[in-house]
């Protein structure tokens, strides 16, 4: 299959001081991928003036290239078919703010049956989302401005702050996979360790481990359809899934519930009242979820994609690892 991948990138170059980055709207606060068992998944910032608010789904940001993915939500619901126009901001001393890189966006469909006609589904389900590659020259604060429209719109922005590391927590683009003996179909019952509404066996027969020593591209998938927190969680594993349809000669396809389940496939809460990171999710040093990484046949990560992502990204790359 070919896919048209658009390679959105937004150069960064200091342009302009912009005073003082005031933080309009964020995420949940949090990066923790634990939570409370009553934690209501989805609670959105408060609109900005525009009426409408960014829920980023990317947080691991570091150093280096990093993929920056949000959904722009108005009147509850996600907004679609609309460019999106971003500006990336430097965060200094005093919370003053240096215009490094802006640009139009386009909003892109998840790609997937049951996501393109809109009239089909419910109007605050997630059908795309919008993503941006961004090569951060520095770790510390900073802040992204995203207003509708493909230019600029400066009353109804909103601002979000952004954290850059020095080094991302999970592995990056570049990196060693970890080798790491997650749970199989030989270890435990499909529903002890897929929360998958149709749970697909052909996920559960290999390790982590075993995908990687097997000389061949793999798709490593932490993702709990059933227990997601958030709003920009998306249909992860259908898009795994519709990829694998075409893939699964040349790759393996590995899902991993990042969290402990008990044998009915209900969650195991730990001190605090916390969910629990699996064994695999711990050596990965999975901050949020979900999370898909892709690795070619040498073991090395190639692309990883945090939360909501579009078939068209996951595609193009495996078109590269196994044409």
């Amino acid at each position: 299959m070919k896919l048209r991948l658009r390679r959105i990138t937004l150069a960064l170059a200091t342009t302009m001081t912009a005073g003082l980055f005031l933080a309009a709207c964020g995420g949940d606060g949090s990066d923790e991928p634990g939570g409370d068992a009553t934690t209501a998944p989805g609670a959105l910032p408060t609109p900005g003036p525009g009426g409408y608010s960014a829920v980023l789904s990317t947080n691991d940001l570091a150093v280096g290239q990093s993929r920056v993915g949000f959904v722009i939500f108005k009147d509850d619901k996600p907004v679609t078919d609309t460019t999106a126009f971003v500006r990336f901001f430097k965060i200094g001393a005093n919370n003053q703010s240096t215009l490094v890189g802006s640009g139009p966006i386009p909003w892109a469909p998840l790609g997937i049956n049951g996501t393109e006609d809109h009239s089909t589904h419910n109007e605050t389900e997630l059908t795309g989302l919008y993503y941006v590659n961004v090569p951060f020259d520095t770790a510390g604060n900073w802040g992204i401005g995203i207003s509708l429209g493909d230019k600029l719109d400066e009353k109804g922005e909103v601002r979000v702050a952004l954290q850059v590391q020095a080094k991302s927590k999970a592995p990056g683009v570049g990196s060693k996979s970890i080798s790491v003996d997650s749970l199989t179909l030989q270890d435990a019952p499909l529903k002890a360790i897929d929360t998958s509404p149709e749970p697909d066996e052909s996920f559960h027969k290999l390790s982590i481990a075993d995908a990687l020593a097997s000389g061949k591209p793999s798709v490593i998938a932490f993702a709990t359809p059933s227990f997601c927190q958030t709003r920009t969680c998306g249909p992860v594993m259908e898009i795994v899934g519709e990829l694998a349809k075409s893939f699964e000669a040349k790759v393996n396809f590995v899902h991993v519930e990042p969290y402990k389940l008990d044998s009915e496939g209900v969650l195991q809460f730990g001190p605090g009242n916390q969910r629990q990171l699996v064994e695999a999710g711990i050596a990965w040093g999975l901050p949020t979820e979900p999370w898909v990484f892709v690795v070619d046949a040498k073991g090395t990560v190639v692309a990883r994609f945090e939360g909501v992502f579009a078939l068209e990204e996951l595609g193009a790359v495996l078109e590269g690892v196994a044409p």
